[in-house]
């Protein structure tokens, strides 16, 4: 646990802090050029405050409490473990889209199939119609033919 914590310092403060390798010589200076870094801070957060209220015509009193903060540190196995989520929920995704593609294209293709099957019964219909159409056509003239051959036959008396 570092010193500044233990006091309550806030964290920005942390900057001036002397390090803890340093000397007793140069500890003196540092804590010296640390205090007056921070009061030359102080002066300035507090002249930017007076500058501001003194801009506005009201002045109100708020209290502040400072609320903790929760910070997490990411273990490398977390780091991981959270790598590999991201890789499976993407993979996850893809597997899922290719799935429905793929489905889709089977009822597309089914629907074409069906309906080329359709299309082929009804060709197959429409040809057998038109082969016994032809047919019929064929024997009525067989027999018109033949009829008036034979009526011929008669009127020139053969």
């Amino acid at each position: 646990m570092s010193w500044h914590s233990m006091v309550g310092l806030p964290n920005d403060l942390v900057l001036f802090a002397p390090s803890s390798s340093s000397s007793p010589s140069s500890s003196s200076s540092s804590s010296s050029s640390s205090s007056s870094s921070s009061s030359s801070l102080l002066l300035s957060l507090s002249s930017a405050l007076s500058s501001s209220s003194s801009s506005s015509t009201s002045i109100t009193t708020t209290t502040s409490t400072t609320t903790p903060t929760l910070t997490t540190t990411t273990t490398p196995a977390a780091a991981a473990a959270a790598a590999v989520a991201a890789v499976a929920a993407k993979s996850l995704y893809f597997n899922t889209f290719t799935l429905i593609y793929q489905v889709m294209q089977l009822i597309f293709v089914q629907t074409f199939l069906k309906n080329q099957r359709t299309h082929i019964v009804n060709c197959s219909k429409h040809i057998n119609n038109n082969k016994k159409q032809q047919e019929r056509q064929a024997n009525s003239d067989l027999k018109k033919r033949t009829r008036n051959q034979q009526n011929n036959k008669i009127i020139n008396g053969h």
